[in-house]
């Protein structure tokens, strides 16, 4: 599992504003510049994902979290 950090807009924004957002983001993160900042400056791992692999990331992450939840005994 990778540290996941994200933007995150109210229910209800429609789908086109957060198309352009995510785009705006993709390219922004395509300047080496950028990246080199975020991971030299801000020590973190730049791994962009388009918002529905996104999304499968935290659906999975979920379900291992809870398959390890249910094998700790309290």
């Amino acid at each position: 599992m990778l540290p996941t950090e994200a933007f995150s807009l109210p229910k209800g924004t429609p789908t086109h504003i957060l198309e352009v957002l995510a785009d705006a983001y993709a390219k922004a993160l395509e300047d080496e510049s950028i990246r080199s900042r975020i991971e030299n400056e801000f020590g973190s791992v730049v791994h962009f994902l388009p918002t529905d692999e996104y999304q499968l990331f935290l659906d999975e992450n979920e379900a291992a979290l809870t398959r390890a939840a249910e094998n700790i005994d309290f």
